[in-house]
């Protein structure tokens, strides 16, 4: 006796059927939600029951057909093939599903398939909605709660998910948004490249603009240096052998620091200035050397100048 005659005979003699099983779908050809031809065979609906484990991946039962498989109303436990239906044995099914069943709202039970089309995705509860397949019968629950299925001419069946045209569109999707995503990696990488190169030239600039300052700082400051040096030598308060020595000096004192001060007594009183300035007010504050003098000023004077002596006949 087929699993339909048996739960047949157990309508028809008023007793609850011993089961939760529920035919959602049967062989045949039929079209799927999109329109498209399917063909159910026997081994077909063989591999979708052997390949259906609720320890891995718990199918639902569920209002209709929802994308996300929420909320569930009773979940599958397992399916088996029975003749040309592929039935499911409906477990935990919920007060609503009950009511709403017994009240006429959901009539119909169809089943939605991975897009592989050989695994179960989920059990659906159908109202309005017109089914695929035909020839399933209605659905109702017991007064005990069990889920039982009167098999008649009432149209019934699985939305079924298409299959390789739908799998190929997805992939088509993931690869034009994968090709979006590069072009945009692309251009943010140009971008990245263009401004960390431009970073790079505006540094070397920068780096060229500052060596160019310091050389003319250094050119205005040896200018400097040489003017105060050339006038000191003028004021004979500094002679040329001098020059060499003072320089080092100079360079001793920069190099320890501008910003260090120290106390210079000048005629407005003690002012805080450089070392290197310090130095420079006590070169110019030396008098004239006397070896800078003119020596002609201390020659003895005569009323005549002297006269040559011819001294060739002595020798």
């Amino acid at each position: 006796m087929t699993e339909t005659d048996k739960l047949k005979k157990q309508q028809g003699t008023g007793q609850p059927p011993a089961t939760r099983w529920i035919a959602i779908a049967r062989t045949g050809e039929f079209a799927d939600s999109s329109g498209r031809k399917r063909r159910l065979t026997p081994e077909l609906l063989d591999e979708i029951a052997a390949n259906y484990a609720a320890s891995e991946e718990e199918a639902p039962l569920v209002f209709g057909h929802p994308k996300d498989n929420e909320p569930a109303q009773g979940w599958v436990k397992t399916l088996k093939r029975d003749g040309e239906k592929l039935f499911a044995e409906i477990a935990q099914i919920s007060t609503d599903a009950k009511e709403k069943v017994q009240n006429g709202h959901y009539r119909y039970v169809s089943m939605s398939l991975h897009p592989d089309g050989k695994r179960l995705r989920h059990v659906g509860l159908l109202g309005a909605v017109p089914p695929a397949i035909s020839g399933l019968g209605a659905v109702e629950f017991a007064e005990d709660g069990r889920l039982t299925i009167n098999f008649s001419a009432a149209e019934l069946g699985p939305a079924l998910e298409p299959e390789g045209e739908t799998m190929e569109n997805m992939l088509k999707e993931l690869q034009t948004k994968n090709a979006e995503l590069e072009a945009r990696a692309g251009a943010l990488q140009k971008a990245l490249d263009e401004a960390l190169a431009g970073r790079a030239t505006a540094e070397k600039q920068a780096e060229a603009t500052a060596a160019e300052f310091a050389a003319y700082k250094g050119e205005v400051k040896a200018g400097e240096r040489r003017a105060r040096l050339e006038k000191l030598t003028s004021e004979g308060k500094v002679k040329p052998a001098e020059h060499e020595r003072i320089n080092a000096m100079l360079d001793a004192l920069e190099r320890a620091g501008d910003d260090k001060t120290v106390n210079f007594a000048s005629p407005t009183g003690v002012e805080k200035i450089s070392p290197v300035e310090a130095y420079w007010r006590e070169l110019e504050g030396r008098g004239p050397s006397p070896l800078a003098s003119d020596f002609s000023a201390y020659a003895p004077k005569t009323a005549e100048p002297a006269q040559a002596i011819d001294l060739s006949h002595k020798i």
